[in-house]
């Protein structure tokens, strides 16, 4: 965690938790909440910003996202589908790899392309123009303009939310992606 906006960083304590998932309450000024998701379904929660998490549940196939819906509800990203903390709520019955919010719509980088909901994860559809690639990174740029990346698939970019896309990294399989307002950095292998 970062005290201070990134310039420093202190490392937390997570004993035996292993977390590969990770959301931060919408409202975290206020309720200081933090919820981790691990490959073996355990769900955790911290109510005082990471100093100690409890056990919510251990009930999920492996987690492989976390992320909080228009309405506030945290979506759980598992090798099946999306659920909330009380049942599975859509029907994508895909491994879902990874989730992000932006301009109310939730997307989900599944294993055989990208979905989008816009009533908070209820209802998909698919974006048939990146069927068929295993997508692990959603970036939004701006309203838009979104990336996506996969370990083998490379980087694409839209530039008209999402009807057409173009390939703008896929020289070498991409292990992480991240954004500024006027870079994009990619690593490699």
């Amino acid at each position: 965690q970062s005290p201070n906006g990134g310039r420093a960083w202190q490392q937390i304590d997570l004993g035996s938790i292993e977390p590969v998932a990770m959301a931060i309450s919408p409202n975290f000024v206020e309720d200081r909440t933090i919820w981790l998701g691990t490959q073996e379904g355990e769900l955790f929660k911290s109510a005082d910003a990471g100093q100690n998490f409890t056990l919510v549940t251990d009930k999920f196939e492996a987690i492989n996202a976390l992320a909080f819906s228009p309405d506030g509800t945290l979506l759980i990203g598992t090798m099946s589908d999306v659920e909330t903390i009380e049942s599975p709520i859509s029907n994508l019955q895909s491994p879902v790899l990874s989730l992000n919010v932006v301009n109310g719509a939730v997307y989900a980088g599944l294993l055989d392309g990208l979905a989008v909901s816009w009533d908070n994860g209820r209802s998909w559809q698919s974006i048939p123009s990146l069927a068929a690639r295993r997508l692990t990174w959603y970036l939004p740029q701006a309203a838009d303009t979104w990336l996506t990346a996969g370990p083998e698939e490379g980087v694409w970019q839209t530039a008209d939310g999402g009807q057409s896309w173009h390939a703008i990294w896929s020289d070498l399989p991409v292990l992480a992606v991240a954004t500024t307002a006027d870079k994009i950095w990619v690593s490699g292998l």
